[in-house]
């Protein structure tokens, strides 16, 4: 599935936005002037960026979008918390990562609060791949009517499959394909992850976020 896929990267998603913390407002304020120059930011029109202008900007950085939809977005890491690292986009939208697992989300338009996993899911903690376990638990917190959130919990079974290979912004990587089918009480959904066979480094996955968005196709370009 991900082998010879090129993809350009845009400031934009199709996504409505969602409300931003104080945090996050000053981080994206931060990165737009790092970016873009200042008060320039502000009229600045949607454009494309390139790998050079992307690792220019010092910080780690990723690509996203939501399959079926061509807009792609670069997000920049704006905070750390422990092993959780948030990235925002010049809209405002956030992806959090614990390792490679998303794990959280505002503005696509159905949050994802959190996720808890097994202590040795592979997605968090990079491991050479004849070590990935057969499978692993996961629990994803969503939104609902009631002081503690809508909780789900998942069992996903990994499989490894084909050689392949991921060109992102003209950089290529090459690894396995690992799927992992995850099965709940919602019914089952399936992640893909392109994984360095010795570093168990993940530089490019499609994953799951809820029953009511698209899987996100999720792209390493800057650690």
């Amino acid at each position: 599935m991900m082998k010879g896929l090129a993809i350009a990267c845009v400031f934009a998603l199709a996504a409505c936005g969602s409300g931003r913390n104080l945090v996050m407002e000053r981080a994206l304020e931060d990165l737009t002037e790092d970016i873009l120059g200042g008060d320039a930011a502000d009229d600045a029109p949607a454009r494309a960026l390139g790998r050079a202008e992307i690792e220019a900007a010092n910080r780690p950085a990723i690509l996203a979008r939501l399959v079926g939809d061509s807009s792609v977005t670069v997000l920049y890491q704006a905070t750390a918390n422990g092993p959780y690292d948030s990235y925002i986009s010049e809209l405002g939208q956030t992806l959090v990562l614990h390792g490679h697992l998303v794990t959280g989300t505002r503005g696509l338009g159905y949050d994802l609060l959190s996720v808890a996993t097994s202590r040795n899911d592979p997605v968090v903690r990079p491991t050479p791949l004849s070590n990935w376990p057969q499978t692993v638990n996961r629990t994803y917190e969503f939104p609902a009517f009631s002081a503690q959130g809508r909780m789900e919990t998942y069992r996903c079974i990994f499989e490894l499959g084909d050689a392949s290979e991921a060109v992102i912004l003209g950089r290529r990587h090459t690894g396995i394909e690992v799927s992992e089918t995850c099965s709940g009480p919602d019914g089952t959904f399936e992640n893909l992850h392109l994984v360095d066979p010795g570093s168990g480094l993940i530089w490019r996955s499609l994953q799951w976020t809820g029953p009511d968005v698209a899987l996100i196709d999720l792209q390493i370009v800057a650690r």
